[in-house]
């Protein structure tokens, strides 16, 4: 609750100083709340309070400070069938309703997974005891096959975990462990991959097979073929 709204000294145990909490602190800026779907009822009632009426008292102040800051707000629950159940406030969801963004799991934006797994890896690599891989074409099939019930997070903590295991600079199908087994399944998800790669590349390319061959790095003769076998023509 301090984080959110924060406190003044001696409000607590250990509330040696001052804390503004976030709406403070963001004044004239953005507050974004991850997962608010499963805020208990009482920081519900805070948040309420903070915008219908633009003020927050930190916990322990005598009075309200005004607070002009936009609020964000993010959850995996259908919100609208929690507050049905009478475990969210009403008045609350359609404070935070304004403008609704629906973002589609990861399993249904397959083309995003080579960007997020690239921006991942790079910055994975920053972090202590880490490093820079890279992703071997098989390691990227993989990664398309996977469902991911934990969308983001879920790649995330693999491509972690997957770094700190794998002996070499590529990351390997192995190295991944997510239990997507087969030689069949690994050769689909290799097919799936390439032929995403030649279509791009002839999107890209308005069409021009020569310059897509080139973008591609392989012969005319070998576009043609890959066009003929994905039923690209």
């Amino acid at each position: 609750e301090s984080e959110l709204f924060g406190h003044v000294r001696g409000a607590f145990t250990g509330a040696h100083r001052d804390h503004p909490g976030l709406f403070r602190s963001a004044r004239g800026g953005t507050v974004f709340l991850d997962e608010v779907g499963d805020m208990p009822p009482r920081m519900q009632t805070r948040l309420l309070r903070v915008l219908q009426e633009r003020e927050v008292r930190a916990v322990g102040a005598e009075r309200e400070e005004p607070v002009d800051v936009r609020v964000v707000a993010a959850t995996n629950r259908d919100l609208a069938a929690v507050v049905e159940e009478g475990a969210f406030r009403e008045d609350l969801f359609y404070r935070l309703v304004g403008v609704r963004v629906a973002l589609p799991p990861l399993r249904e934006r397959q083309s995003d997974i080579p960007l997020l797994a690239a921006h991942a890896l790079e910055r994975i690599a920053s972090e202590p005891g880490m490093r820079a891989v890279t992703l071997s074409k098989a390691a990227l099939a993989t990664l398309l096959l996977h469902p991911w019930p934990g969308n983001v997070r879920e790649l995330w903590q693999t491509l972690r975990r997957a770094v700190l295991v794998a002996e070499g600079d590529a990351l390997e199908p192995e190295d991944l462990a997510l239990g997507v087994d087969g030689a069949l399944d690994r050769r689909a998800a290799l097919r799936r991959f390439d032929r995403r790669l030649v279509e791009e590349a002839l999107r890209a390319a308005d069409g021009n097979r020569t310059a897509a061959a080139r973008a591609l790095g392989v012969s005319r003769m070998t576009i043609h073929r890959w066009i003929k076998r994905y039923d690209l023509g």
